[in-house]
């Protein structure tokens, strides 16, 4: 269903399609526990029903209409303290995609989600796994809305919404593994900090007040930087407070 890509060096040279699968990510790290695997390996599906996302959110889509999918990268040559640099590299890809498609207000919101406007389209889980002092394998699941058009309560869009035009999914990924490729290759370039400057141009809420939550309730603040952690630093109270994954979220109303 899904053809390999002619245009990339090594994405998406080998694709396992999957009708049907929980989750593409587990599916892919299961598989490297039994066998060696070529970096740039894709699991693809167009039925995922057992997504994961961050903060242990489920990724739930409609059957045929959307990308979900998990890439193998092996990215050696990075140190464990660089891995979250790899999340920006991934969000900054599918923005760059959804902003060749002539999308506009496309905005990456702390982590790793994507949205058009104040509309979730993508969400990006990386699962890496380490050997010593360097990073073996990272996995890049990805989902994106492409065709669905209902959501529920859930404040999300798609591409179809957005530019009023059925999208060709297999077409879609060809694409996408371009610009995934290329951000790769920034990483293993070494090309940090421009990955660092166009994320945080990218990021919701740079510089820009927003409300947020922590454990002591509503507040209003900024985003003044993301350390290589992967630590959120947001202005808010005449200081700067520094916040892991899952002791702040962003308020949109």
């Amino acid at each position: 269903m899904y053809e390999t890509v002619k245009d990339t060096l090594f994405t998406a040279k080998q694709i396992i399609y999957l009708p049907e699968c929980p989750s593409t990510n587990d599916f892919l790290l299961a598989e490297l526990g039994r066998q060696s695997l070529h970096e740039g390996l894709v699991v693809i599906t167009s039925k995922q029903t057992a997504g994961k996302g961050q903060r242990g959110n489920t990724w739930v889509t409609e059957p045929d209409k959307n990308l979900t999918f998990s890439v193998l990268f092996k990215p050696i040559f990075m140190l464990p303290t660089h891995q979250f640099f790899m999340s920006m590299a991934c969000s900054l890809a599918v923005a760059d995609w959804l902003k060749s498609l002539n999308i506009k207000d496309v905005k990456v919101k702390w982590p790793n989600d994507v949205y058009i406007g104040k509309n979730k389209v993508a969400g990006i889980l990386l699962e890496n796994q380490l050997r010593g002092t360097v990073i073996q394998h990272s996995v890049w699941g990805i989902g994106i809305n492409i065709n669905q058009t209902h959501f529920g309560e859930l404040a999300a869009t798609s591409v179809y919404q957005v530019i009023g035009v059925e999208q060709d999914v297999r077409l879609c990924f060809q694409s996408l593994t371009l610009f995934i490729e290329k951000r790769y290759l920034q990483l293993k370039a070494g090309l940090y900090p421009l990955i660092k400057q166009e994320y945080l141009s990218s990021l919701m809420a740079f510089q820009t007040e927003q409300k947020f939550e922590d454990a002591e309730g509503i507040f209003l603040g900024k985003i003044e930087d993301v350390l290589d952690s992967g630590h959120v630093c947001i202005y808010h109270s005449g200081i700067i407070k520094q916040y892991d994954l899952k002791e702040v979220k962003m308020i949109l109303d």
